[in-house]
């Protein structure tokens, strides 16, 4: 699922710093929708993952998903936003069984067939 919001500006209380969606870059490095791109909203992307990816895979995956994002929607890269939500097998489950535990049934099963 993509989606794109559109980022609250700071109050008057707020810092840079206390913004969860600006983690790890500098202020200068943020560009928030409202101050360019005529006011659109900045594609913010959330991609949930089983884990089981290696960082070389997520990097590429980052570099794919803002190419399209930056051909699809006409933004700059530095607008681009992507959160990845990566969940262990068993906390993820299809009719009733984790995928941790299906796997292992499955390969039990293999194992007994040989």
């Amino acid at each position: 699922m993509i989606q794109s919001l559109a980022t609250p500006p700071l109050r008057s209380s707020e810092t840079h710093d206390e913004l969860p969606y600006t983690a790890g870059f500098s202020q200068s490095e943020v560009v928030f929708s409202n101050q360019s791109q005529g006011g659109k909203a900045m594609p913010i992307v959330s991609i949930v993952l089983l884990e089981g990816r290696n960082q070389a895979q997520k990097d590429a995956m980052y570099a794919e998903v803002t190419q399209a994002l930056c051909r699809t929607l006409g933004c700059p890269p530095e607008q681009v936003r992507i959160m990845v939500q990566d969940h262990a097998l068993g906390n993820f489950a299809v009719a009733g069984t984790s995928v941790a535990t299906a796997r292992e049934q499955a390969a039990r099963k293999k194992e007994e067939a040989s």
